[in-house]
């Protein structure tokens, strides 16, 4: 039964908004506090998902049966990687940092991946005002960057502008993403002249934050998902914009670095990436996780390397921490996506879904170029989000 827009602001229309957008919140507080360590604002959030996920697991119980394929597999890959994680750090060589952090990595595991995914693929998602929630996901991240923006120009320094996030270069990056597809998802498929210019300006920032967080994912990503978008929009015109487009952009990106003009670092890392194959050094790390899998192909090798870092593909991490076993039952969870992919592909009606489904699609593709296993929770949310969203409009 296809989920349908309820008219109340529902805890589980709250919800899905909180651990989309929750941390751009709570990650803005500490820098301009002047406060340093961060984690003062983070835990109290990972922890506040954590105890929702309890409350929503304890509710959806009554669903557990139309939820048993991924909720079992989500069961037992966490375990399974928690035991590895428990047998690597005690028996792989470390260095001390690294084995200091172990306990973090627990309650990661429990309290980031697997609580929250349990919950969010048992939550009943025809309690949930897509329509609200979206429009909120975009609310959020409008003002948050818009004031990030302002921060950065009432606190420049040498020409460099300040940011209100407590993030990675690459996660912030992504925020800009994000805040691109949710509003080009309502310029093209919920036409208000009242609003388009809204949607237009955020496009323009969400492009703005892509471009001076310097990152190249967050840029790929938008290429990726939009495509996907345009496809769903089923114009082709739009499509062939959209595609000359791309081609002007990164011809322009190609002269202003050939010829010396370009002053922007993501121009830079841009051109290196597209036409000197330049991928920051993952190679090696690509090589060594493979090789770590081929020597243990079943369960895998260790979890990580001796630094503490990893693959930064999230295809061989799984392989290298936890076999063609882990792999499996890693992703045995999607299957129901498999029976009702087409839900996401609908142009039209009540469409608010496809939000979730684009911004699970740009951290995917995040996922496979940068971070951990356990190191992009909005990835492991939103992968939980749609596979609930599936399961509800499974006819």
């Amino acid at each position: 039964m296809e989920v349908q827009n309820t008219r109340q602001f529902t805890f589980e229309t709250f919800f899905l908004i909180f651990v989309t957008v929750g941390y751009v919140l709570f990650s803005s507080f500490a820098i301009p506090l002047g406060i340093e360590n961060t984690r003062i604002f983070a835990v109290p959030y990972r922890v506040a998902v954590a105890l929702f996920s309890v409350y929503f697991i304890i509710k959806g119980f009554p669903r557990l049966k139309s939820a048993a394929l991924p909720v079992t597999s989500i069961i037992i890959f966490w375990a399974l990687y928690f035991l590895k994680c428990l047998y690597s750090f005690n028996n792989d060589s470390y260095e001390p940092k690294v084995l200091s952090q172990a306990n973090e990595t627990y309650i990661r595991i429990l309290l980031i991946a697997f609580l929250p995914s349990v919950a969010l693929v048992m939550m009943d998602y025809a309690k949930v005002n897509l329509k609200t929630a979206a429009l909120w996901c975009f609310r959020v991240l409008f003002f948050m960057l818009l004031l990030n923006a302002a921060y950065g120009l009432a606190n420049m320094e040498n020409g460099r502008m300040p940011h209100i996030f407590s993030i990675y270069y690459i996660s912030y990056g992504h925020l800009g993403t994000s805040l691109v597809l949710i509003s080009l998802f309502f310029l093209l498929f919920k036409k208000d002249n009242q609003w388009r210019w809204l949607w237009i300006c955020g496009i323009l920032l969400g492009c703005y934050i892509i471009v001076e967080g310097f990152a190249r994912s967050p840029f790929l990503a938008m290429v990726v998902c939009t495509l996907v978008l345009l496809v769903i929009k089923r114009k082709i015109k739009y499509i062939l914009i959209f595609v000359l487009l791309l081609v002007l952009v990164i011809a322009a990106i190609y002269i202003s670095v050939k010829t010396g003009s370009n002053t922007l670092i993501f121009a830079e890392r841009v051109y290196r990436w597209l036409f000197e194959g330049d991928n920051s050094l993952r190679t090696p790390l690509f090589q060594r996780a493979v090789s770590i899998f081929t020597e243990h192909p079943l369960l895998g090798g260790r979890v990580l390397y001796e630094d503490g870092t990893y693959p930064h593909n999230l295809f061989l991490e799984l392989l290298m921490s936890s076999g063609i076993i882990g792999f499996i039952f890693y992703f045995a969870k999607f299957i129901p996506l498999f029976d009702t992919g087409k839900y996401f592909f609908k142009n039209g009606g009540n469409n608010y879904h496809n939000v979730f489904f684009l911004l699970f699609l740009q951290y995917l593709t995040l996922v496979m170029t940068s971070y951990s296993l356990i190191g992009t929770p909005e990835f492991i949310h939103l992968s939980a989000v749609v596979i609930g969203l599936s399961l509800n409009n499974k006819k």
